[in-house]
């Protein structure tokens, strides 16, 4: 039976060039650390979901750190280009090689939960687009049952209308669609907060970031220790 894939777009962390939002309030190291803890927890999430995971990395040239990182996963470099070049070709990547159905997610939801991108291939499955919105007008994951680079055109990324965009994109290819469960992507400080307390709550679970935000300074969530 042809497969499935989920296909994260994921950077190499480094100082300076991840999470620059957080790095303004938490330092640059500390932002860094994080988004390596995120990354390493939504593959977790793809390793419990029920297709092959494959690594859309950047920069080009970091293959073997990503080969290191995620031994035995399928990786694709990112081209250069506007962010919506890029997960074109991701999605075009993983069909090139020969899958029949395909999720892309982010590397900045840790929260994301394998189920969700069970839920999201499984609806692809079936010819219908679907989407994870997230809380800022953007999406998390998008599933799809074949190429359909036309979805990725004309959208104002960073913007806040990704979602209202891709959806018109969508209807516009006459294609259907369905939407899972709004989250939110961890971009801010405000959204670091609201993952902490709800790992705090027992509403998330992603271990590396839990381990993380043991380790930093956490008077800046105005929160308690996460047990």
């Amino acid at each position: 039976m042809p497969g499935r894939c989920v296909v994260v777009m994921a950077k190499r962390p480094r100082e300076g060039a991840v999470k620059t939002r957080l790095g303004a309030d938490l330092g640059e190291e500390a932002a860094c650390r994080l988004y390596e803890a995120f990354l390493f927890d939504t593959l977790d999430a793809c390793a419990a979901a029920d297709a092959t995971t494959m690594v859309a990395f950047t920069p080009a040239t970091e293959a073997a750190w990503f080969r290191h990182l995620a031994p035995g996963l399928l990786l694709s470099a990112q081209p250069e280009g506007s962010f919506g070049e890029r997960l074109r070709a991701a999605m075009q990547a993983a069909f090139g090689a020969g899958f029949s159905t395909v999720a892309v997610i982010g590397s900045d939801v840790p929260h994301l939960r394998s189920a969700t991108i069970d839920a999201g291939l499984d609806i692809a499955a079936r010819g219908t687009a679907a989407l994870a919105p997230t809380a800022d007008g953007g999406y998390c994951l998008l599933a799809l049952g074949a190429p359909r680079p036309g979805l990725f055109e004309d959208i104002d990324w960073s913007s806040g209308r990704e979602l209202a965009q891709t959806i018109q994109r969508i209807r516009d290819s006459e294609l259907d669609f369905e939407m899972l469960t709004e989250t939110f992507d961890i971009d801010t400080l405000a959204d670091l907060r609201r993952l902490a307390r709800a790992i705090a709550e027992g509403e998330a679970t992603c271990r590396r970031t839990a381990d993380t935000l043991r380790l930093l300074d956490l008077e800046l969530l105005e929160l308690e220790p996460v047990p």
